[in-house]
């Protein structure tokens, strides 16, 4: 079983209370995953929000004639999948390990389980996670955007 100061690691459960920080524990799962081996692919539903615990995963989509392009490669402390996770959906990347990789994933039933019931942490945990996204979004977008942002 995963140790609560393993969860620690991660900015998202930082206001985490010990006592809900032992639940989460009970239901992340670890998976070791070899260099380039496929995390999760572009089509494959997103059921699992991940965390990494050591390694670099790297996120790219598909473009044309089976080429992909690179958009983010994301190291331990990081979490990746969120998008497709949040909205139940499938995932529009794929994930890669670069390196040997350790994640510890959280399935989204137990993720709104602890949302119900863990209350206040539930929604700090929730906001945390929306904050990290819409960093990264602003992060794509300066990315790729003909016009930079006014500062």
């Amino acid at each position: 079983m995963i140790k609560t100061h393993e969860l620690r690691l991660f900015s998202a459960f930082e206001n985490i209370s010990e006592a809900n920080l032992e639940k989460i524990a009970e239901l992340v799962e670890e998976k070791s995953h070899h260099i380039n081996e496929i995390i999760f692919d572009s089509g494959d539903k997103g059921d699992y929000l991940y965390f990494i615990k050591k390694g670099e995963v790297e996120i790219s989509i598909p473009v044309k004639e089976g080429k992909e392009q690179s958009i983010a490669v994301y190291e331990a402390g990081e979490f990746f999948g969120e998008i497709s996770f949040l909205n139940q959906d499938y995932h529009s990347a794929r994930a890669k390990a670069v390196e040997e990789t350790e994640v510890l994933r959280l399935k989204n039933n137990d993720y709104e389980r602890i949302i119900r019931e863990a209350k206040r942490e539930g929604i700090e945990l929730q906001q945390q996670i929306f904050l990290k996204v819409i960093c990264r979004l602003r992060d794509i977008n300066r990315k790729y955007s003909m016009r930079p942002f006014a500062a």
